[in-house]
């Protein structure tokens, strides 16, 4: 089955779709179990996974035509771009002081760590779905 929507933009919302669900299961769980610091912990890590997924996204979708090993290349580095906002989200939330006396670092860790792969696992779906070619017989 394929859309009309780009295969960046598909990855986006089927990405922003998993993200909203199980971030949802993760705030409740993380309330029910932590109270408030679990509620903001759980918050907090839903808006650093889905900003830095969504920014690696938009920055893959701007380079979609060009020459193959120039995607990969961007590929690696947006990676390595994604995991150093994960990490520079951590930092700034420890230095302001906010973790374990409003934010509870557990709900925040397990936040990050499901969303991340579920996130990676609804990015993966969604391409498959897409139909792209992997490569082109007639240009062999």
């Amino acid at each position: 089955m394929t859309t009309a929507r780009t295969p960046t933009q598909q990855m986006l919302v089927l990405g922003s779709l998993g993200t909203l669900l199980l971030g949802g299961a993760c705030v409740l769980v993380a309330w029910l179990v932590q109270g408030t610091p679990g509620l903001w912990g759980a918050l907090v890590g839903i808006a650093i996974v889905w900003a830095s997924s969504a920014i690696s996204l938009l920055a893959l979708g701007a380079t979609r035509r060009l020459d193959p090993s120039t995607t990969m290349l961007v590929a690696l580095v947006v990676h390595t771009g994604k995991v150093a906002v994960i990490l520079v989200g951590l930092v700034v939330v420890a230095s302001i002081g906010l973790l374990d006396e409003r934010i509870d670092r557990w709900s925040l860790a397990a936040t990050i760590v499901l969303l991340s792969l579920t996130w990676t696992t609804a990015e993966l779906a969604a391409y498959l779905r897409t139909r792209q070619p992997t490569y082109d017989l007639d240009a062999a």
